[in-house]
C-alpha cells in the first residue's frame, strides 16, 4: 500500500490520488492558457501605417506635455545606451531645433530605479537645451519599436507612423535629423527607404 493510504479510514485505494492528480493537470492547464492569453495580449510594436496611441508625459522639469497632429517625429530610447546615443546626436544643435521641427524625445526610465532617477539622472537631464518626455512604468510607450541599446526614430504624419529607423551611431543620427531639414520643404524627417 502507498503512504497516503495508509490511516485513512474508509479510503479506496488509488481514488484520492487520482482526484489529486486531475486537479493538477487542470490547474496546470489553466495557468498555461493564462500565459499564453498574456502573452497573445501583449501590445505588439508599432508598425509603418498605425496611428501612435495618444501619449501625455511629463519632461525632466515636471511639466505634463502631450503629442499633437503637429508632431512630426519622435525620438525614442528604451535603454541607457540609446540615450547617450541621442545626446550625442544632438548636443550642439541650435537651442529649439526639436521645437521647431515639430520633434519629440522620449525616454523610458521605467527600469531605472526610482532614487537613481530622482538624485542622478533628472538633474542631469535638467541641463539639457531640449525636452525629454519621461516614460516612468513603460506601458505609455511599450509599442514603440526598439532594438537593444539603440536609437528609434518614428516619422508622423497628424499621429500615424510613416517610418520607422534604428540607430547605432551619433553621427548618423544627427545627420539624418540635418539632412531632412534641409533637404525638404518641410522641417521634420521624411521616411526613408530601409536597405
Amino acid at each position: 500500500e502507498g503512504c497516503l493510504d495508509e490511516g485513512i479510514p474508509g479510503h479506496q485505494k488509488g481514488k484520492d490520488v487520482n482526484r489529486f492528480s486531475t486537479s493538477c493537470v487542470i490547474f496546470s492547464a489553466l495557468l498555461l492558457a493564462i500565459g499564453f492569453s498574456s502573452v497573445l495580449a501583449s501590445e505588439s510594436p508599432l508598425e509603418v501605417g498605425d496611428p501612435l496611441p495618444p501619449l501625455r508625459l511629463e519632461d525632466q522639469h515636471g511639466e505634463s506635455r502631450e503629442l499633437s497632429a503637429m508632431t512630426k517625429a519622435l525620438l525614442f530610447s528604451r535603454s541607457m545606451k540609446g540615450g547617450d546615443l541621442l545626446k550625442g546626436a544632438l548636443d550642439g544643435l541650435p537651442r529649439g531645433f526639436l521645437q521647431q521641427r515639430g520633434i519629440v524625445y522620449i525616454s523610458d526610465v521605467s527600469g531605472m530605479p526610482s532614487l537613481v532617477l530622482r538624485f542622478m539622472a533628472l538633474p542631469k537631464l535638467r541641463k539639457r537645451s531640449y525636452p525629454i518626455l519621461l516614460d516612468r512604468d513603460g506601458s505609455p510607450t511599450s509599442g514603440i519599436p526598439t532594438r537593444p541599446d539603440q536609437a528609434t526614430l518614428l516619422s508622423l504624419d497628424a499621429l500615424r507612423v510613416r517610418g520607422v529607423e534604428f540607430f547605432t551611431d551619433a553621427d548618423a543620427l544627427r545627420s539624418r535629423l540635418l539632412e531632412a531639414s534641409d533637404s525638404t520643404g518641410e522641417d521634420s524627417p521624411q521616411p526613408k527607404a530601409s536597405p
